[in-house]
């Protein structure tokens, strides 16, 4: 069960206990369950780690000294991982074995909770661990519609200044027309607006001359002198109907 932002008044934490004293155990399960939290027991840490496969808890009390995979060993693993890496985890040590306070931090434990428990200690521990990580489960999700919300902002001003372009462009090009004193000089002053708009080197049109054949037009754009030579054999081609060209329209080639 992944904790949610904003908790209902019903809704009840799932918090994963692993130690391998059963006493332990019901200590901890009476005293969480009595105060509305949903309790998942497991003895040792095999177990814990498929329980937390099976479904990630809200938070994980976890016993440092067990005879298979020892406390700090398996938080190291979960922090490892980045599915469960975020789940807070508190350490359990009873006094006489004592903790290792800089390597429990070090390995990514929360807090640490010492035996015998104390109810009033355990449920503050374990108050504060979910508060905080409510906390960052909220500022995570805001994070993340601030970020959606961004990018929507973004692509809407591209669409904007896309379409401001085109109009923009569609006006340049209907003033240059009106302006011209023929067809080729219109030609060259749309390819340029074109060519400009879209930064594109170079930019001719090709049109229909007698029987259907094309001929490169003398209007057209050129930004850089290296497309001279180009532009010279440009002039000497033309194209018959249907051969060298897909159409025999008005053809644009642009470099």
């Amino acid at each position: 069960m992944q904790m949610k932002a904003e908790q209902t008044e019903n809704y009840q934490a799932d918090i994963l206990v692993v130690d391998d004293t059963p006493d332990n155990l019901r200590l901890l399960i009476r005293i969480l369950q009595k105060n509305g939290y949903k309790v998942r027991p497991v003895t040792n840490g095999f177990s814990a780690l498929d329980a937390i496969q099976s479904s990630a808890p809200d938070l994980i009390l976890l016993d440092i000294m067990m005879p298979d995979i020892d406390g700090y060993e398996l938080c190291k693993k979960l922090k490892s991982e980045s599915e469960f890496r975020e789940i807070p985890i508190i350490f359990l040590s009873a006094l006489e074995e004592g903790i290792n306070k800089a390597k429990a931090f070090e390995v990514g434990g929360a807090d640490y909770i010492t035996k015998p428990f104390q109810v009033k200690e355990v449920l503050a521990r374990v108050s504060n661990q979910l508060t905080v990580r409510s906390l960052q489960i909220q500022l995570q999700e805001k994070n993340q519609k601030l970020t959606a919300q961004n990018i929507q902002l973004h692509q809407e001003i591209a669409e904007r200044h896309q379409v401001e372009m085109e109009t923009r462009l569609l006006l340049q090009a209907t003033q240059a027309i009106s302006k011209s004193e023929d067809f080729e000089s219109a030609i060259d002053v749309i390819l340029g607006l074109i060519c400009q708009t879209i930064e594109w080197n170079l930019g001719e049109a090709w049109i229909p001359c007698s029987e259907g054949f094309l001929k490169c037009a003398t209007g057209r754009y050129v930004s850089d002198l290296r497309f001279a030579q180009f532009r010279q054999t440009s002039w000497q081609l033309i194209f018959a109907p249907s051969v060298g060209t897909p159409r025999q329209d008005l053809a644009v080639a642009a470099v």
